[in-house]
């Protein structure tokens, strides 16, 4: 039995597609939100054991409160190299910590650093300049190539949920491009005992949990079925990411609401 069949029960129905709104699964709606702006990634690089974090935590909070109406998709990866200085992450992952190392080869940076946002998979920006990074997600969307990929969640003849993956109208979109499944919890507040946050309770947005690699694509229309079970516990959403190999430019997402870490 898939575990897609598992979504909780007011959402068994629907997704969240690329730009937030609530609509049947294979519905002639899914044709309104490919007319839609595209969908603008965000992803924040941030730790509980960073001194300077605190403020793009917060930003990034008010992002998830807007995101739906401004077609954002928000994530926030908790990297580990901070765990050395008293605290460490209860949120934090090597593969956040590697994704973030991607980044810096692909976009040519020196280093990694905490707070560090990228949108789009094209822009970095310090993830406490809010100027910088509105200026970003605005340039992000006038840069995807044909206005993006469409991407949706569907379900097949038999029933079985599938991922369904297609190039913008009239539009030669060849590319070398990967699709991951991130899974992600709902924002938590965390009491912080030690390191440079002792004795705070700080707000965290969009947890990002695991990621997953689904497949390759080149451009051309596709059906992609993902893997079942429960894959994250405790992640209340996935959000599904078509980009450029080698962590290029994110050229499509969705995402959809689960339980429990299980489809």
């Amino acid at each position: 039995m898939s575990a897609w069949i598992n979504l909780s029960a007011a959402f068994a129905a629907t997704v969240a597609l690329a730009f937030g709104a609530q609509l049947p699964l294979g519905s002639s709606a899914q044709a309104q939100a490919i007319a839609q702006k595209p969908v603008t990634v965000v992803e924040l690089f941030t730790s509980q054991g960073c001194n300077s974090c605190p403020p793009a935590d917060k930003f990034l909070l008010e992002l998830v409160a807007r995101q739906d109406r401004d077609n954002l998709i928000v994530l926030g990866y908790h990297v580990d190299y901070w765990d050395y200085l008293g605290w460490a992450d209860t949120f934090a992952t090597p593969q956040s910590t590697a994704r973030q190392r991607g980044y810096m080869r692909s976009l040519r940076l020196q280093s990694v650093y905490t707070p560090q946002i990228v949108v789009g998979g094209r822009y970095e920006r310090v993830g406490a300049d809010k100027a910088a990074v509105e200026a970003a997600i605005e340039q992000a969307r006038a840069t995807v190539p044909g206005g993006g990929a469409n991407v949706w969640f569907d379900y097949a003849e038999n029933g079985a949920p599938v991922l369904r993956v297609e190039p913008p109208p009239a539009s030669d979109f060849k590319v070398d491009a990967e699709i991951l499944l991130v899974l992600f919890a709902d924002t938590k507040n965390v009491p912080i005992a030690r390191g440079e946050h002792a004795g705070k309770t700080i707000g965290y947005a969009n947890i990002v949990q695991t990621m997953l690699h689904l497949a390759k694509w080149d451009g051309r229309p596709a059906t992609f079925s993902p893997p079942t079970g429960q894959l994250s516990p405790g992640a209340s959403f996935c959000a599904a990411i078509v980009q450029q190999v080698n962590q290029g430019p994110i050229l499509g997402a969705v995402r959809a609401r689960i339980t429990d870490g299980t489809w």
